[in-house]
């Protein structure tokens, strides 16, 4: 499985905050990379939810999580947003950057896509609260955030893993300022992943001059400490 230079970094410093017995979330699982460290960290007593929306990609992931024995890792073909409903879905090439946005995906396919909120599929589970989510959604962060206000309110102790891509927030309307901003609103610390693992305040002028690919920040619910694990 190929991933970019970002995303190994990030699944190193993601197994760090794992515990053993913990819950947690990936919304825009792909085909299960994150998932899948997400599952061998929490352990057999813990337990991760998987979203991803392509029937394609969730196809993959589905076979992965089976072939590698991820009784802990629940499946499900949704996208997450601010809403509940079905939606448009635009395709990209290939099997990634599948987008809500229009105008971000380079091709003209599009497909139909049930969509929900975070607060409203986690509302009748009963496994204990969130101790990681991480999002990677081709521009829908923004609207990720908004359909997690009472999961964010009700984590003392959540941690949000999402990716910053400035091409996608600018075809949503958005930028990485603005979603900075509502993570800030949200009362939560962004900090900036580093390639070496580390985490440090994220800065607006920081995510600027980094280049592309998009890069992963992490979020701490009323952290005001430098954090490097």
């Amino acid at each position: 499985m190929q991933v970019g230079w970002y995303e190994l970094p990030t699944a190193r410093w993601i197994r760090g905050l794992l515990q053993r017995g913990s819950v947690s979330a990936d919304i825009g699982a792909h085909i299960g990379y994150f998932t899948h460290a997400m599952s061998i960290e929490v352990g057999p007593g813990g337990h991760v939810f998987a979203f991803e929306p392509s029937p394609e990609n969730f196809s993959l992931l589905q076979r992965n999580v089976a072939r590698a024995g991820l009784a802990n890792a629940a499946c499900s073909q949704l996208a997450v947003a601010d809403r509940t409903g079905a939606e448009t879905m635009y395709v990209s090439p290939g099997h990634s950057n599948h987008s809500l946005v229009p105008g971000y995906a380079e091709s003209g396919e599009t497909v139909q896509v049930n969509v929900t909120t975070l607060d409203a599929f986690l509302g009748p589970v009963k496994l204990g609260p969130l101790c990681l989510v991480k999002v990677d959604a081709e521009g829908a962060e923004p609207r990720i955030l908004k359909g997690m206000r009472q999961t964010i309110e009700s984590t003392p102790d959540l941690v949000l893993v999402i990716e910053i891509n400035p091409r996608a927030l600018e075809c949503a309307g958005s930028s990485p300022d603005l979603l900075i901003d509502a993570i800030e609103s949200s009362d939560l610390v962004p900090r900036l992943i580093d390639p070496d693992g580390g985490a440090r305040r994220a800065s607006r002028s920081c995510i600027r001059r980094r280049p592309e690919p998009p890069v992963y920040a992490a979020a701490y619910v009323g952290s005001t400490d430098p954090i490097a694990v």
